[in-house]
């Protein structure tokens, strides 16, 4: 999911490149968390979901999508 979130927040930084090179280069820059790899660890060793574990994805990443203004100028035109 890290690397999803950052491959969209490269459009949202370099809107007119598509899958360009230069879009290319950057993405290969992607940095995983520990987090994230201890998860990803997880998953390939067998890891269960489970739909009664508190943590909820959706919640969390609305949360995440809620503070990208602040890093990039979004304007509504009209």
């Amino acid at each position: 999911m890290e690397f999803l979130v950052y491959h969209e927040v490269l459009h949202a930084d370099m809107p007119n490149n598509g899958h360009d090179k230069h879009f290319r280069k950057r993405e290969r820059k992607f940095i995983p968390s520990k987090i994230a790899e201890k998860e990803a660890k997880e998953f390939e060793d067998g890891y269960k979901y489970d739909a009664n574990v508190s943590y909820c994805w959706y919640t969390v990443s609305n949360q995440f999508l809620d503070t990208i203004h602040w890093g990039y100028k979004i304007e509504d035109k009209k």
